[in-house]
């Protein structure tokens, strides 16, 4: 059993099938899913042309970096990989996985975060030293 949701949709991206995970990701019930279209989940257009274009031009989606809206409104960072099954002439089917990177993006903004203060605190020491020598020197000369 994997923890990255994997699903199965026909070929304009309505949700067919998928695992547990998919319903865990997306905060809402199987039921549910099975009646929406991935594209609900994605909010930016130019990355929903993107999907489009790729699985057109190249019969697959690799690893594409994208903000999926859960059915509960929260962001999720995730990579989403597609592949167009076109064996069947009678039915195309889009097979895919999702791996949520949300933990990961959370990680790196608070390590930039805490870069960021460390060169404020820096800067901050320096100025402060470079304040009190002359300073110093003016008080003694007093």
């Amino acid at each position: 059993m994997t923890d990255e949701p994997i699903l199965i949709a026909d070929g304009d991206l309505n949700l067919k099938d998928f695992n547990g995970s998919a319903s865990r990701l997306f905060e809402t019930s199987a039921d549910v899913l099975l009646r929406r279209n991935l594209f609900d989940f994605i909010t930016d257009a130019s990355t929903k042309e993107r999907v489009l274009l790729d699985l057109d031009e190249k019969g697959e989606v690799s690893d594409l970096e994208l903000e999926l809206v859960d059915a509960k409104g929260e962001t999720k960072y995730c990579l989403l990989s597609l592949s167009r099954d076109t064996s069947s002439p009678d039915e195309i089917n889009v097979y895919g996985i999702i791996h949520n990177i949300t933990s990961l993006k959370k990680a790196e903004k608070a390590m930039l975060q805490a870069e960021k203060l460390a060169a404020t605190w820096r800067l901050a020491s320096t100025l402060a030293h470079e304040v009190r020598n002359p300073l110093s020197t003016i008080q003694m000369s007093v």
